[in-house]
């Protein structure tokens, strides 16, 4: 496997720790973003166009689903990638990931 990721019906932008407990509903396109989840290419192929073609149909998948924006959460290595791609930053923050060690997460939202 050289990349992964997608779009969710799940509430939960990423996961970690802080959201096991947490009721993962279901969302209404008709008021919700489409959430861009899991977005991962090896090292050695970026810049291949793998995650380019993950992320596009992504983006027309959920647009196909009624959603007319999306969200994310763009580690640190992506974030260059996603504005490329017309992603917006809305916010930053820290998550915790369940061996204790932080990362900086920056969410970004985009019209689909």
């Amino acid at each position: 496997m050289v990349g992964c990721g997608g779009w969710s019906f799940r509430n939960t932008l990423y996961a970690g720790p802080q959201t096991q407990l947490k009721q993962d509903n279901i969302l209404d396109p008709k008021k919700d973003m489409a959430r861009v989840r899991a977005m991962f290419v090896l090292p050695s192929i970026s810049g291949k166009g793998v995650g380019s073609l993950i992320l596009k149909t992504s983006e027309q998948d959920a647009k196909k689903f009624g959603f007319n924006r999306g969200t994310l959460g763009a580690t640190q290595s992506g974030l260059e990638f996603y504005k490329a791609k017309g992603w917006i930053v809305m916010k930053e923050e820290t998550a915790t990931l369940p061996d204790g060690i932080k990362i900086e997460v920056t969410q970004m939202e985009k019209g689909l």
